[in-house]
């Protein structure tokens, strides 16, 4: 089972049966919030997908207003492969994010 931490930054592997935690990997950017794995037909490879949602700040420019420029928030989100790696004998995961 797989989940994410908005907080943490981080993707999550569950154990199915016990709900222990196999493993965990950071992520390269803020405010995880979906998981979804795509299997590639050809090579028979699975990638996993993380979807991302926050703000973002942007400089507005408004020339009808006394300050012309105003610091603003505006909606993010966008979809990014993970790409990971755990070796299970020796207990550790690596992410491309670090």
């Amino acid at each position: 089972m797989w989940l994410c931490d908005r907080e943490e930054q981080t993707v999550y592997c569950l154990e199915r049966a016990t709900g222990q935690v196999k493993f965990s990997v950071l992520t390269p950017f803020e405010n995880p919030t979906g998981l979804a794995f795509y299997l590639d037909i050809n090579t028979g490879e699975r990638q996993l997908y993380v979807a991302y949602a926050g703000d973002e700040l942007y400089i507005r420019d408004d020339p009808n207003s006394e300050r012309q420029y105003e610091l603003s928030k505006r909606d993010r989100s966008f979809i990014h492969p993970l790409y990971f790696y755990y070796n299970e004998q020796e207990k550790y995961a690596v992410s491309n994010s670090f």
